[in-house]
């Protein structure tokens, strides 16, 4: 349905019932086909730009104590791609709840410091609807305008309602998604278990009877058979072996018995860089522990953290063996608090993941590396999904990988509520 721009109104139009249904179709729409606030904030901001009237509207993600914004229209739209950062105090009021907020340019100048949070443009009123995801701050939509009183409670309602619908959905899509990723692995655990358990037990009863003709024929005369028998050893310890990976992707599919307590963010990533720090050390790569004061502990179970972030500084490091032999390697683990957030960050500045890789990165058995089996990244991932946390890969501006670990604080309970 179209919608007829309101700029010229003095007060936000009030929305009838089949234009109500037709934005949240609309929305759904949208939502479902790129289940990224990246890749649908433009049409969220036209048609959020179009039904409200506004003179600006703006929708970003939070970015830490930030807010990126993405899309921007009207008098705000000198701000699409710019980064906006907010003092921790007046971040944590603005983004741990999904209520909208409305101010007057003077109240909002009072409440928040206008360094922390500038717009770059005049405006009476603005209207801040978080976007929050799980109960964690996601995003943002905020609108301006222009004119006195121009946002009825009504129509600020209505704008809130729209931003729970779409964290609503995507919060559906992301469980879902998270949901069939580690139902793979159980069907893969299913599907194998069986004839890898009956490999294993037939090579097991090989290599005890070929131990024991090896042993006859040794005492005997048919010493030419020790060498035909010492090939059959080394086809069947290769078989072993065999099966032994294949075990280990097996693995990947059984839920690990996780022990929840209150896990604190600092000794879990010291803990993790002392452990290698032997290894960094003949790698020549520096180590660079950069960990908020007041950093929130986590739930969870301490030793599954743990070999979870092991994996990605393991992987980090094997990054770095084919760094040029005139730069120095440098691994980075920071740990840092958002409002109901807590992130952790693995980085290094090796070569990277080349472009081609990146779907792949989290496959069982994809590696770029000779020798390996491609089972760590797998195992890591599934077992931060399983502690309640996400996953993203990221490429800093300087280059390099970096691992991104998002949790909840333990403090914190996600909203379930939505309308």
């Amino acid at each position: 349905m179209f919608f007829d721009s309101h700029v010229e109104a003095d007060h936000a139009p009030q929305l009838t019932e089949p234009q109500l249904h037709a934005i949240y179709r609309k929305l759904h729409v949208l939502v479902h086909m790129t289940p990224r606030l990246r890749d649908f904030a433009s049409p969220l901001a036209n048609t959020i730009y179009n039904v409200s009237g506004a003179d600006g509207v703006v929708v970003g993600l939070t970015h830490g104590y930030g807010l990126q914004i993405v899309s921007a229209l009207g008098c705000l739209s000198h701000m699409t791609g710019s980064l906006l950062d907010i003092a921790p105090q007046s971040a944590r009021k603005l983004m741990t709840t999904d209520d909208a907020f409305v101010y007057t340019h003077h109240e909002l100048s009072e409440k928040y410091p206008i360094d922390d949070i500038t717009l770059g443009v005049r405006f009476d009123t603005i209207v801040l609807t978080p976007l929050t995801l799980d109960g964690r701050p996601y995003g943002f939509i905020s609108l301006v305008s222009q004119k006195p009183d121009y946002f009825s409670a009504e129509s600020v309602y209505t704008f809130r309602q729209l931003a729970r619908f779409v964290t609503m959905m995507l919060a559906n899509i992301h469980k879902q998604m998270n949901v069939t990723e580690m139902s793979h692995y159980e069907r893969l655990n299913n599907v194998m278990a069986d004839p890898v358990a009956k490999l294993q037990t037939s090579t097991i009863d090989m290599l005890q009877t070929l131990a024991h003709l090896r042993e006859c024929y040794l005492t005997g005369h048919y010493q030419q058979m020790v060498d035909p028998l010492t090939q059959a050893f080394a086809r069947i310890e290769s078989i072993a072996k065999t099966t032994r990976d294949l075990h280990a992707i097996c693995d990947l599919g059984k839920a690990p018995d996780m022990l929840s307590a209150s896990v604190n963010v600092r000794q879990l990533l010291e803990s993790v860089s002392e452990y290698n720090s032997t290894r960094l050390e003949e790698k020549n790569i520096d180590v660079v522990i950069d960990i908020d004061d007041d950093m929130p502990n986590i739930e969870g179970d301490f030793s599954i953290l743990w070999q979870s972030i092991h994996e990605f500084v393991l992987n980090a490091m094997d990054a770095m063996d084919v760094m040029p032999s005139d730069k120095h390697g440098e691994l980075t683990l920071r740990g840092y608090a958002a409002p109901n957030l807590v992130q952790i960050e693995v980085i290094d500045n090796g070569p990277g993941i080349s472009a081609g890789d990146y779907p792949h990165i989290f496959e069982p058995g994809f590696t770029t590396r000779k020798g390996h089996k491609g089972l760590g990244l797998s195992r890591a991932k599934l077992n931060i999904l399983r502690s309640k946390g996400e996953v993203f890969i990221e490429t800093p501006e300087n280059g390099g990988t970096a691992v991104l670990l998002c949790f909840a604080d333990e403090e914190h309970t996600p909203q379930t509520v939505v309308f």
